[in-house]
């Protein structure tokens, strides 16, 4: 089943995600960031990823792939949060992003779903996710 699943994204251009429907980023951010480190991260968002966009995306460190998300039409603002959940101390968030271990040199990549794709977002988070084992879920799986 995992060839089949492999086999459709690829079949809908949705890997691999060094193809050109992907658009990637950098981030740098830790809890020692500076205001301005933050702010300038967030307008680095803000510039590359329009208002009201919807789709997949996927934060990276190195090799590994930390997090896979989707969102309906606000990619731009749940990415924002994911960092907020870094460098806020206060950030009820997710524990996984405050680990050291996800902090640094961040790759963000995103890709804006055509309508005819937007609904089936969920559906290729879960594909990216089986094929992809980010380490979120399986972080997830040992602290239940």
């Amino acid at each position: 089943m995992i060839e089949e699943i492999k086999n459709l994204l690829h079949k809908y251009h949705i890997l691999p995600i060094t193809n050109a429907r992907w658009t990637s980023f950098e981030v740098n951010l830790s809890p020692t960031s500076t205001k301005q480190e933050v702010s300038d991260v967030k307008k680095k968002i803000r510039e590359r990823i329009s208002k009201g966009i919807g789709g997949v995306y996927i934060i990276a460190k190195e090799e590994d792939i930390l997090y896979i998300g989707e969102s309906e039409h606000r990619i731009r603002y749940r990415i924002m949060r994911h960092m907020d959940k870094i460098t806020n101390p206060t950030d009820s968030g997710s524990k996984f992003f405050k680990l050291e271990q996800h902090h640094g040199l961040l790759t963000v990549w995103f890709m804006p779903l055509p309508k005819e794709l937007i609904r089936m977002r969920r559906t290729i988070e879960d594909m990216l996710t089986i094929l992809l084992e980010p380490e979120y879920k399986k972080w997830e799986l040992q602290k239940n």
